[in-house]
């Protein structure tokens, strides 16, 4: 099982607050993925150039310190090797 957490971009300040009411919590990571009782969290970059914040490094640190896998993908490349190492795609990077 998988989504994206649907909870990035610039918002209003009403709209904001309003979202962190509803427990929206910044720097969640772009894809969550659950497969075989293991919790996974890859942070999607466009590149080397593209920030991270200190909200989703924090993300990611905690799911590691909670026994979850998370990475930070900078690049499609990148993203689909972290994706098979977790052994949740099949097949090879070129």
């Amino acid at each position: 099982m998988f989504f994206h957490p649907a909870n990035g971009g610039w918002r209003q300040r009403v709209e904001a607050a309003r979202f962190v009411g509803l427990g929206v919590k910044s720097g969640v990571a772009d894809l969550i993925l659950l497969h075989d009782s293991k919790f996974h969290a890859l942070e999607i970059k466009a590149n080397d150039k593209a920030r991270v914040t200190p909200a989703q490094r924090k993300f990611i640190e905690a799911v590691k310190a909670a026994g979850g896998l998370a990475e930070i993908g900078r690049g499609l490349d990148d993203c689909l090797r972290i994706l098979e190492n977790w052994t949740l795609l099949r097949g090879g990077v070129i």
